[in-house]
C-alpha cells in the first residue's frame, strides 16, 4: 500500500503509471515529506486525508485506488479499468469519476444508488452505439447514454492507445412501465369527477386544521397509517364520500419566502401530479399496464425497474 499524495498521484494515468507510483514514491510517514509544501501549505497538513486515500496492489496484474476501506476503482494490466458498484455514496462515486476520468480519459458519471453510469454517446464505441440508434426514434434519441448493471462492477474496456472510445461491460437491462392507450380513455373517464373536485382546492385550498381532522378520521375508520383513501377511491370512482379524504391526502405542507422571512404554506399537489397517480393506480385495475425493455443506453425520465422487480410485479398480478 502506497499513499495518494497531492505531489504525484495525478500523475498516474495508465497501468504502468500505477505500477510505478506504488514501487517508487514513498509513503507520507516518510521523511521526505517534511518541510515540504504545496500553494504554501505544508504537506503534512493533509496527513488526516491521505489516511484513507491510498493505491493498493491486490495482484501483479490489477491496482486498486481505494477509499477507507472499499477499492473502488482498478485498473489492470490489460488496460481494462473496473469500477466498484457495490456501496451506496455520492462522496465515493466522485472519488470513482476523478480516476476514471484519469485512467480513461473521458468523463463517465456514477451513480451507485441507481446502479448506473452515464457519459456522452461520443466516448462509447460504435457497436454499442448502433444498438442504441436502431433501437430508439431519431426523435426521442439523446447526447448522453446511461448503462446500468446487476452486477457489482463495471468494466470500461478503452478501444485504443489513446482512449478515444470505450465499451461498457457488465450492463443489464432495464425496463419502464408502458400503458395500452387504446382503452385509456375509457380508463379515465370514472375519475373525472373526483378530479373536477380537486380542482376546486388547486385555487382554494383546505385549512390545514381540516385537513388534519379528514386524515385522522380516515386513519381511524380505514385500516391504518398505510390505508389511503386514493386507493379506495379507485375500487369505488362513484363513491363522493371519499373525496374530501382524498382532498386531505393531496394536500401538503411547504415554505415559502415572502416578506423577507419563509413562510408555511398549506396547499394541494400539482394537478398533473395527482392525474399521474391516480390514472397510474386505474391503469393497474383495468390491466392497461405492462413494461417495455430500454434500449442500450436509453435515457428516460420515468420510473426505472430491474427484471428482478418486473418478475415480482408481474407474478403478483397473476
Amino acid at each position: 500500500m502506497t499513499w495518494l499524495t497531492l505531489e504525484n498521484a495525478e500523475s498516474i494515468n495508465t497501468f504502468a503509471d500505477a505500477q510505478f507510483h506504488y514501487e517508487n514514491c514513498a509513503e507520507i510517514r516518510s521523511s521526505n515529506y517534511k518541510g515540504k509544501e504545496i500553494d504554501g501549505v505544508p504537506l503534512m497538513t493533509h496527513r488526516r486525508d491521505w489516511q484513507h486515500k491510498a493505491l493498493h496492489k491486490l495482484d501483479d496484474d490489477t491496482y486498486s485506488f481505494r477509499l477507507y476501506d472499499t477499492d473502488v476503482v482498478c485498473v489492470h494490466r490489460n488496460g481494462n479499468v473496473s469500477v466498484d458498484m457495490s456501496y451506496n455514496s455520492s462522496t465515493t462515486d466522485k472519488w470513482a469519476e476523478h480516476w476514471l476520468w484519469r485512467l480513461t480519459g473521458r468523463w463517465l458519471a456514477i451513480y451507485t444508488g441507481s446502479q448506473a453510469l452515464s457519459c456522452s454517446w461520443r466516448w462509447v464505441d460504435e457497436e454499442q452505439r448502433k444498438l442504441y440508434a436502431l433501437n430508439v426514434p431519431l426523435s426521442k434519441q439523446k447526447d448522453h447514454a446511461v448503462f446500468y448493471t446487476d452486477s457489482e462492477s463495471f468494466v470500461i474496456e478503452p478501444l485504443d492507445h489513446m482512449y478515444d472510445k470505450v465499451h461498457i461491460h457488465n450492463v443489464a437491462p432495464r425496463f419502464v412501465k408502458r400503458i395500452d392507450r387504446s382503452g385509456a380513455n375509457d380508463a379515465r373517464k370514472p375519475l373525472k369527477p373526483l378530479i373536477d373536485y380537486l380542482t376546486v382546492f388547486s385555487a382554494m385550498p383546505m385549512r390545514e386544521e381540516l385537513v388534519n381532522e379528514l386524515n385522522t378520521e380516515w386513519r381511524e375508520q380505514g385500516d391504518g397509517w398505510h390505508s389511503l383513501a386514493s386507493q379506495k377511491v379507485i375500487e369505488t370512482p362513484d363513491d363522493a364520500s371519499l373525496y374530501p379524504f382524498v382532498a386531505a391526502e393531496f394536500h401538503k405542507q411547504d415554505w415559502r419566502y415572502h416578506n423577507m422571512q419563509y413562510q408555511r404554506v398549506h396547499e394541494l399537489s400539482s394537478m398533473d401530479t395527482i392525474k399521474k397517480h391516480l390514472y397510474a393506480m386505474m391503469y393497474d385495475k383495468k390491466g392497461l399496464s405492462g413494461f417495455r425493455q430500454l434500449a442500450l443506453g436509453e435515457s428516460i425520465h420515468a420510473r426505472i425497474y430491474t427484471h428482478e422487480e418486473v418478475k415480482q410485479m408481474e407474478n403478483s398480478n397473476v
